[in-house]
């Protein structure tokens, strides 16, 4: 064999080479975007599950206005970001945001018994104004994930 031929030859190995190589490579990516699919979707899943749950605590009074808004908010983000245009969810919103200042845990547990009260009394009237409109809220969440 002349030269040119143990080139061409050698050439033609190394170029089927390193098209199994790149094939073998993409089967690897593509393998982890399904993997990577498959854990969002779970993820969605949960969170949808979790917003459920927690709009359906809301509708039966297991869980308080406020601290049902300040919980669906986060979830509410994560899985639609356009959520807040929705003028059905917005009693949510509007909800979470006016709490959204409150002390909480060690904070709370730091204010004067005074400053506390003075939080409460806040925070109840939020919920005597805002009551129906998030369990509204929460009934078109429930509904939406039915």
């Amino acid at each position: 064999m002349s030269g040119i031929t143990i080139a061409l030859v050698a050439g033609v190995l190394i170029i089927a080479l390193l098209g199994w190589v790149a094939a073998r490579e993409l089967k690897k990516v593509a393998a982890l975007e399904a993997a990577q699919r498959e854990k969002d979707q779970t993820r969605m899943s949960n969170l949808r599950i979790s917003v459920d749950a927690i709009a359906r605590a809301v509708m039966s009074d297991q869980c308080d206005i406020s601290e049902g808004a300040l919980r669906l908010k986060p979830l509410l983000d994560a899985t639609d970001p356009n959520w807040v245009d929705r003028s059905d969810l917005r009693p949510i919103l509007v909800m979470a945001e006016a709490l959204a200042d409150q002390p909480i845990k060690d904070a709370r547990q730091a204010l004067s018994k005074q400053e506390r009260m003075r939080l409460d009394l806040q925070r109840y009237k939020l919920e005597a104004e805002h009551s129906n409109a998030v369990k509204g809220a929460c009934q078109a969440l429930v509904r939406l994930d039915s």
